[in-house]
């Protein structure tokens, strides 16, 4: 069985960003979600993943999305304050070394974050990989064995890096 566990991360604005780890694995996945319509579940497709490869996911929603706080404000949040949040969560969890994989718009977010953090790697960084991840993500085929086979690939060689 492979175990799941949520948690709300403190920020020090007071705000609580939603994660939800599965599995418990030294290879880790972050992955990033950001959608105040969309809930986080369609990511539950992960979780067979995450078994057939001995990985640990922590999912997590970004301020602002469904389970996440709702800052009330008018105003995006700034690239700095979105990679705090992210820190905060690896602080949070004690991540040394993982891959980070942004869903949709929080892509950028991940390419962003590795740049100034030498213990997290992007898990996709290759242009014909990312633009066949991003079209099997915006169809919602999560369960497409190409996507998932490239995943696994890529996380094969980006936690042994």
């Amino acid at each position: 069985m492979l175990s799941s566990q949520t948690q709300f991360v403190d920020l020090p604005n007071g705000n609580h960003v939603w994660t939800r780890r599965i599995g418990h694995s030294p290879r880790k996945l972050m992955l990033l979600h950001n959608s105040t319509e969309m809930p986080w579940q369609y990511l539950t497709t992960f979780t067979n993943f995450a078994r057939q490869n001995d990985i640990e996911i922590i999912l997590v929603e970004m301020l602002g999305s469904y389970l996440s706080d709702q800052p009330e404000t008018d105003r995006m949040p700034s690239v700095a304050e979105r990679m705090s949040e992210i820190q905060h969560v690896v602080a949070h969890y004690r991540l040394d070394k993982f891959a980070i994989h942004g869903i949709a718009d929080t892509t950028s977010l991940a390419r962003e974050y590795v740049k100034d953090h030498a213990n997290a790697r992007r898990l996709l960084t290759d242009q014909d990989e990312l633009a066949s991840a991003r079209a099997t993500e915006v169809l919602g085929n999560f369960d497409n064995p190409d996507y998932l086979n490239m995943l696994r690939t890529r996380l094969r060689y980006t936690v042994t890096v």
